[in-house]
């Protein structure tokens, strides 16, 4: 998602072209998420689950957020939700 979005910032400005790029990784952080949170894990790897579980929701929004950005052009709620990783 980095990449694409630094190729949008620093090349093309093509919200068309940011979002192919983006949709096939919102899916697959999308998917990874329901597949891991369906999982059964012995009870010595939950928190280590729940972790990468959470590491895949936030993947995913991210996704969204910018999938979002490319039809309203809100910067700022991309921002927003990047800034709450830090």
């Amino acid at each position: 998602m980095s990449f694409a979005g630094i190729t949008y910032q620093a090349e093309d400005r093509d919200a068309r072209a940011l979002a192919r790029k983006i949709e096939p990784l919102a899916k697959f952080f999308h998917d990874a998420e329901m597949q891991v949170r369906a999982m059964s894990t012995p009870p010595s790897l939950s928190r280590t689950q729940g972790q990468y579980v959470d590491a895949m929701a936030l993947f995913a929004n991210a996704a969204t957020e910018i999938l979002k950005f490319t039809e309203d052009g809100d910067l700022a709620s991309v921002s927003a939700t990047l800034t709450g990783w830090m």
